[in-house]
């Protein structure tokens, strides 16, 4: 989705406009999106939220394979529609984002600071008319005071997630699961990189583990992603593929909607 993040400066781009892109066409190729503590349970009632295998922190499964986002929809007539009831918070923040400044390949002690990104490929800056995000002056507009909180914001909330994603590591919840599924016509699919809670490794921790995790938000993260796992057997993620509609099963390290085992 981001192709061409340049670091913004009221020297280069005071004469940038800014408009609130139409539709969702720019993240129509967005496989996976990153899920924040907070948006979980909104996200999972239409899309499966994972968690990855790399570091474990969740994910909203978009498509089945590379380069697809079944919850885009591209037809002519309704082109970049959304076709979920919730758009994650990556999604909305396109085409700004911060990144930390380090020094020397490590943050700066007891302080983080952010550099202010954009995808200047992005057709948000197609409008001449656009908002513009420096005034005559070069100091930052409204609209652009506005994108730097809620880009704080979503900063705040990464930190969060990261916390509970911990707790679940600690407590060694998360599993390797690799997903298959198979098409009406018989095709098999496989997907593999994801992770996913392990029930019965939950129903053994100590009242006490539980109650910490309740605490901080994670046993939350974890009921969102469990009744999430039922949106794989859902349109538009199944239809996109053309699955068989089965009910979602979990046995010997494989995660299934079509039946296989």
């Amino acid at each position: 989705m981001f192709k061409d993040l340049t670091a913004l400066t009221r020297d280069q781009h005071q004469d940038l406009r800014f408009t609130v892109a139409k539709g969702y066409a720019f993240a129509s190729s967005l496989m996976v999106s990153p899920v924040m503590l907070g948006e979980a349970a909104l996200v999972a009632r239409d899309i499966p939220v994972l968690f990855s295998r790399s570091d474990g922190m969740p994910i909203a499964l978009l498509g089945l394979k590379p380069g697809q986002n079944a919850y885009v929809d591209m037809q002519d007539k309704r082109k970049g529609k959304w076709l979920a009831r919730y758009v994650p918070a990556h999604i909305r923040r396109y085409p700004f984002m911060l990144a930390e400044q380090q020094v020397g390949g490590e943050t700066v002690a007891g302080k983080r600071t952010f550099t202010f990104m954009a995808d200047l490929a992005a057709p948000h800056f197609a409008d001449p008319k656009g908002e513009r995000l420096f005034d005559d002056q070069g100091q930052p507009t409204a609209t652009l005071t506005q994108i730097q909180k809620v880009l704080m914001d979503l900063q705040r909330a990464h930190v969060r997630t990261q916390r509970c994603v911990q707790q679940l590591l600690e407590n060694e919840l998360l599993i390797d699961r690799a997903l298959k599924a198979q098409t009406e016509l018989g095709k098999t699919l496989a997907l593999e990189g994801m992770k996913v809670v392990d029930s019965r490794r939950l129903h053994a921790l100590s009242p006490e583990k539980l109650a910490a995790l309740q605490q901080s938000g994670a046993l939350g993260l974890i009921h969102a992603h469990l009744m999430s796992l039922n949106n794989l057997n859902e349109a538009p993620l199944r239809t996109s593929e053309g699955l068989a509609p089965l009910a979602v099963a979990m046995e010997s390290g494989t995660l299934s909607f079509s039946g296989l085992r």
